[in-house]
């Protein structure tokens, strides 16, 4: 059957990533429907697959032949948010189990990326520094999968419960659409499933044919089936291949993970998804690809259930993943002796996050007298809440010299490539005047609604009439999009900015510093 028409390039909100052939040949049999081309921007070099799973057309992409990582898991992810409005992101494949008596994971299962602990459900293992005595420390984390693709694998995880899991019926229904899959992507059976001593290293050869089975691991217990199991949690993820048991047991242990893979890492920030990892080997010596094929089969059919979870008005709420920024702390200031204000705090959050969803542009300001803890109020408000926008910007309005060189600041921070539906905005903007003006066409891009800017200390009193009086006052409505989506936060001591929007006049708290 031939493949439908071309399908518009904005109805592609799905995205998944595979890493090899195998993997990817495995995703495409799920597809319900197969689409033709479109068309993808200039200077795009991926090769993509287009069809529909569900109610989400999806646009799958691999990695070139031969280069794995998550350096080109970057630059693929890069490309497809350059080309599509994706707003949900999967990273199907296989990766290496890690089998223990507390989490019963086997060859042919899959693991998919939780939060788990202080990780966001993927662990870059090796990223850190050597300290003293040689002991390594792990530094930073990673972004977590979006909020509603956490709430759609934590309603999966209900329905499993109830009703078990879909994935060996995906599984059977592949088989019979694409007959040729079967002798590759079938099980090679639990018989063929053999977990070595982890201080037993493989002598060598193509398979374990030769190995000593008096080191086999005995004790795991039988399955009344050999149907995939489905564990969540921390994946582990760095540019090395982990073939060592007792590197991996190490590793397992001190992160809390369930899995290793190559890809995720370089992703997680920047291209905000799901990591789906149908298990292979267990990242021992004892490697071989019969599993290969089986295990991408069942991260395939894993992620078809998931994303039949997530129904189109969901995806649609996500924000683009192409906006997505990082977080970052630098430049926001901070005090030990914070006094929480729980009350004031969840009313920026009704405010900022209704039950009802709206595109307007949503204006708040905190007004109040000098040291009285405004500004730390709204620092608590963001650390919160800062994985429900898609970026942050964190702004100094004490003057307009100030504002202005932040706002310079946040434009250096905006993805490279971004464009508009008519022009394309440049990154290479050396006056401040040019760089301010590439952040508000930025932010006023008809897509890029979740932002969130925090204007703090706007305490100059401007009046058009008394502008001489100061240089260093400005019109905040100068300095705000003129596109009616986003999010504006303001902290002042003049009064009557609280006319921008809603307010709060915050009272004094006994000990707060803030």
């Amino acid at each position: 059957m031939a493949p439908s028409p071309t399908h518009p390039r904005e109805s592609y909100t799905v995205g998944i990533i595979c890493a090899l052939d195998v993997e990817k040949a495995a995703v495409e049999a799920t597809l319900d429907e197969e689409h033709g081309g479109v068309e993808k921007m200039t200077g795009d070099d991926n090769s993509y697959s287009f069809g529909r799973i569900g109610q989400h057309n999806v646009v799958v992409a691999c990695l070139p032949a031969g280069v794995t990582g998550k350096a080109s898991a970057a630059t693929v992810a890069k490309d497809m948010m350059r080309s599509f409005p994706v707003r949900a992101g999967f990273m199907v494949g296989i990766g290496g189990g890690v089998w223990s008596d507390k989490a019963d994971v086997r060859l042919g299962d899959v693991v998919v990326s939780q939060p788990d602990g202080m990780h966001g459900g993927v662990v870059q293992w090796d990223f850190g520094k050597m300290e003293k005595e040689g002991v390594f420390r792990r530094t930073g984390t990673l972004n977590k999968p979006p909020r509603p693709l956490l709430n759609a694998v934590q309603g999966l995880k209900a329905t499993h419960r109830q009703k078990g899991s879909m994935v060996y019926q995906h599984l059977k229904e592949m088989i019979s659409k694409y007959p040729v899959m079967e002798e590759e992507y079938s099980s090679p059976g639990p018989k063929q499933d053999e977990l070595f001593e982890a201080s037993y290293s493989h002598p060598g050869g193509a398979t374990c044919a030769q190995c000593d089975r008096s080191r086999l691991i005995r004790h795991r217990p039988e399955r009344r089936d050999d149907q995939p199991r489905i564990h969540y949690g921390n994946i582990a993820s760095g540019d090395e291949v982990v073939k060592d048991g007792p590197t991996r047991d190490r590793i397992a242990r001190e992160e809390g993970v369930l899995c290793f893979e190559m890809e995720a890492a370089g992703l997680m920030d920047t291209f905000p998804c799901v990591v789906i990892r149908g298990v292979c080997d267990y990242a021992g010596s004892h490697k071989n690809k019969r599993w290969q094929p089986y295990a991408a089969a069942a991260a395939a059919c894993y992620a078809k259930e998931l994303l039949g979870e997530v129904d189109a008005q969901g995806i649609e709420k996500l924000g683009l993943a192409s906006y997505r920024i990082p977080f970052c702390m630098k430049g926001v200031p901070v005090t030990d002796h914070f006094v929480r204000r729980d009350t004031e705090t969840e009313q920026l959050e009704t405010f900022f996050q209704p039950k009802s969803e709206s595109i307007r542009q949503k204006v708040f300001v905190v007004c109040g007298l000098g040291g009285i803890g405004k500004t730390q109020l709204c620092v608590d408000y963001v650390r919160r809440y800062k994985d429900r926008f898609t970026a942050i910007f964190w702004l100094d309005g004490s003057s307009k010299d100030a504002l202005r060189q932040s706002l310079a600041s946040a434009a250096a921070r905006l993805p490279s490539g971004r464009a508009s539906s008519t022009t394309r905005l440049s990154q290479n903007a050396q006056d401040s005047d040019a760089q301010i003006d590439v952040l508000q066409r930025w932010l006023s891009l008809e897509a890029n609604t979740s932002w969130q800017l925090v204007l703090d200390n706007v305490d100059r009193e401007w009046q058009a009439a008394q502008k001489d009086l100061d240089p260093q006052a400005f019109n905040v409505k100068d300095f705000l999009p003129s596109a009616d989506h986003g999010n504006v936060l303001i902290t002042t001591r003049v009064a009557r900015l609280q006319r921008l929007g809603a307010s709060l006049r915050l009272r004094e708290v006994h000990n707060d510093l803030g």
